[in-house]
């Protein structure tokens, strides 16, 4: 018997610029309108305590924390997934990343492909 799995239709990545309240306030907002199940938040260069929170805000919502590049953070917050870039794609085996629901890899060009 096959199980559906549905993933999120909105994926917002937070970036170094914004402060973290700006980006709590951002998301608060996005889930109040979004339908959390489809939100995925991709967490980028941030301190512990705002993935904390952060996964804090997904958690009660609903909403999938995604961690960009670093595996033991993204078990540490027990996120839903995680992103790296094509040069980590080793580390993605099932061992190190199989726990996650979401499993991405960021491919530029079509070299990065093969």
């Amino acid at each position: 018997k096959r199980r559906e799995v549905t993933f999120p239709k909105v994926l917002l990545i937070t970036d170094q610029e914004t402060s973290d309240i700006e980006i709590f306030a951002r998301l608060r907002r996005v889930l109040a309108v979004v339908e959390p199940a489809n939100v995925g938040v991709m967490v980028r260069r941030r301190t512990t305590a705002a993935c904390r929170t952060i996964r804090s805000i997904t958690a009660e919502s609903g909403a999938w924390l995604i961690a960009h590049t670093d595996i033991e953070l993204a078990k540490a917050m027990n996120a839903d997934g995680i992103h790296m870039p094509s040069s980590a794609i080793d580390s993605m085996s099932v061992d190190r990343a199989g726990q996650f629901r979401w499993r991405s890899v960021a491919v530029h060009s079509d070299n990065e492909l093969v």
